[in-house]
């Protein structure tokens, strides 16, 4: 992202100096910054676009279109800006699966920790710590799971956790990697801070294959099955005592009866 963190901190012509001080009074060019977070989407679209795909097919079985998530000026700012005000680091793809009426939100919003914005409620806990959820390349079924229609957020993440000398159990797996801001545990990269993730793909699947339930057998089909069902247990009532009293007393009765 070398050429993206070039343009975003010179904000044209004024140097970086003054740009910050822009950035910080939220005056800079706006152009600007759309510029850099494209140059950022480009360089993360040719580096990853292989292994996203790979990874997307292991749940949306047949095509796959990866388009330009629709993000706000605003969203595409504030990560521009974690660029910016950070020391190099790669951006790190992963996946965010959820509910997909969500997706229009997170496009205005971005990607929030639940708590951050009261629209945004905890649903499905927060066991690794209060952040954003999201899965690695290797883990698409993690992500997946939470999706309720075959869309899925490619993000990007500036992950600087360094892996950690002795793991640690973390819930009911472990963390293996950490820093301020990210948390790898398990199969799972919890996002602390949300400056620091953006959509910026978005994943469509085929649509989601419809259940096939057997047919219900005619009514024609039914009747051997139902009249041998009837046979069978008006035998069990021929034969079966009604209670152990009465069986006994047949029994003795027929002891007596004199043999012929």
């Amino acid at each position: 992202v070398a050429r993206a963190e070039a343009a975003a901190k010179a904000y044209g012509a004024e140097g970086a100096a003054a740009a910050r001080r822009r950035r910080h009074a939220g005056g800079a060019p706006e152009a600007a910054v759309l510029a850099a977070f494209q140059e950022i989407r480009m360089k993360f679209l040719a580096e990853h676009s292989d292994a996203i795909l790979e990874s997307l097919r292991q749940v949306f079985p047949g095509p796959i279109r990866l388009k330009a998530a629709p993000l706000s000026a605003a969203v595409q700012r504030r990560f521009v800006s974690a660029c910016c005000g950070s020391a190099p680091v790669a951006v790190r793809p992963v996946l965010h699966g959820t509910d997909a009426r969500n997706h229009s939100s997170i496009f205005a919003k971005g990607l929030l920790a639940p708590g951050a914005d009261r629209a945004v409620r905890l649903r499905n806990g927060n066991s690794h710590g209060h952040g954003i959820y999201t899965s690695g390349l290797d883990a698409a079924w993690l992500s997946h799971g939470f999706c309720t229609e075959p869309r899925m957020l490619v993000c990007g993440v500036l992950d600087d956790a360094a892996p950690l000398p002795q793991q640690r159990l973390l819930g009911r797996h472990y963390l293996t990697a950490e820093s301020r801001s990210v948390r790898h545990v398990g199969s799972a990269v919890v996002v602390l801070d949300p400056s620091r993730v953006a959509p910026l793909l978005e994943a469509i699947g085929p649509e989601m294959p419809v259940a096939v339930t057997a047919a219900e057998p005619s009514t024609a089909a039914q009747q051997p099955i139902v009249a041998a069902q009837q046979a069978a247990q008006q035998q069990v009532r021929r034969f079966a005592p009604s209670t152990a009293a009465a069986f006994l007393a047949r029994r003795a009765a027929a002891r007596r009866r004199p043999r012929g």
